[in-house]
């Protein structure tokens, strides 16, 4: 064999070793790892129904443990009081918009005539009060009459006089209407008036208390008959505990160090000793970003999907979460899917959307002012 041929047969040789370690890599990449962890479940939504307005419950239209839908009537407050001042205040706006109706339209019909008429009686009166005071003065002139008598004359003159006066600004009121800014006021008092009777239909609406989404009652807290306060008052108590349990959440201890190991929207499966030898489906929806420096762990949360309602909050929980085979590089590429800007977001439809404080190390640094 010559010099040549031993050279490319050794060449062969290395790049089929070469193939076949590179073939192995990623068959040991692929591996997952798997963590077994345990928690408790609790609901993915919960809340504690209050009514917005005050006053006697006169209905309560929910029972416990049935399915309601985002905006049921649960319970429904007296709504006497409430529709009075829906009815007041209607009232008031239909009398300052009467009010502003008339100031644009200028004074009615009937109201310009009787103007128009005060001022032909008064050129009436002026006119005569003028050749009574000529022929006075004429008089007085031939010393036919005294002092006083021309005196009372002219008086009566400057009375008509300004009586016409009074009489055509009337006329001139009457016929262009109120000023730019009466009118300007007027319309912003109809303003008010609409808006209090929208906060007046509003606080009706409120009589009826609803459900905040789909879920149902877990437990009742009032009877039909007590009189409640509003969730505005710091004495206000709650109707009812409200939750959503078809879809549940399960917060797990992970020791700090398995923590780069985690993606969102990795498999999981969860058992409970209430269904021996099942197993339940759930999905990794957020890692709390976060170390507790007294135990050295975080916090992992899963998304469990709960149709038959087969689990139930507070029940004791063993989980096995997929992992990668890896650990991420930084704590950025641990929480990609949740984190703005980072990664893209998991496809569960829980995953948070608050921002937090790691930065993405893609985006250039900006100026504490410029931030979000």
């Amino acid at each position: 064999m010559t010099r040549l041929a031993t050279r490319l047969l050794t060449m062969v040789l290395a790049l089929a070793a070469a193939h076949g370690l590179a073939a192995q890599e990623p068959e040991s990449a692929r591996r997952t790892r798997v963590l077994h962890l345990s928690g408790e479940l609790s609901p993915r939504e919960a809340v504690r129904v209050y009514s917005r307005v005050s006053g006697v419950i006169v209905k309560l239209a929910f029972r416990e443990n049935w399915p309601y839908k985002t905006g049921d009537v649960l319970a429904e407050i007296d709504p006497a009081e409430y529709e009075l001042d829906v009815e007041e205040a209607r009232a008031k706006l239909e009398s300052v918009e009467s009010h502003l109706a008339a100031m644009e339209a200028g004074g009615r019909a009937e109201e310009r005539v009787r103007a128009a008429s005060e001022v032909t009686g008064a050129e009436a009166v002026l006119n005569t009060a003028r050749m009574n005071l000529d022929r006075l003065t004429n008089l007085f002139g031939k010393k036919a009459i005294s002092q006083a008598e021309l005196d009372n004359a002219r008086r009566d003159f400057e009375v008509a006089e300004a009586r016409l006066v009074g009489a055509r600004k009337s006329l001139a009121l009457v016929t262009a209407g109120p000023r730019l800014e009466e009118r300007r006021a007027q319309k912003a008092e109809v303003e008010r008036a609409r808006a209090e009777l929208n906060r007046a239909e509003l606080r009706l609406s409120y009589t009826r208390v609803r459900a905040p989404f789909d879920g149902g009652i877990g437990q009742r807290l009032v009877d039909e008959g007590a009189y409640v306060l509003a969730a505005s008052s710091p004495q206000a108590s709650a109707l009812a505990v409200y939750s959503n349990i078809r879809t549940l959440k399960a917060v797990l201890d992970i020791p700090e160090k398995e923590m780069p190991y985690v993606r969102l929207g990795a498999a999981a499966r969860l058992s409970v000793q209430a269904a021996p030898g099942s197993s339940f489906p759930a999905t990794v929806s957020n890692l709390y970003p976060y170390v507790d420096p007294k135990t050295r762990s975080g916090k992992l949360e899963l998304e469990v999907p709960n149709p038959s309602v087969r689990l139930l909050p507070g029940m004791f929980v063993m989980a096995q979460v997929d992992c990668a085979a890896t650990a991420a590089g930084s704590a950025a590429e641990t929480l990609a899917g949740r984190l703005p800007g980072i990664g893209s977001r998991s496809a569960s439809s829980s995953a948070p959307t608050s921002r937090s404080a790691i930065p993405d190390p893609r985006e250039p640094a900006r100026p504490a002012q410029d931030r979000p």
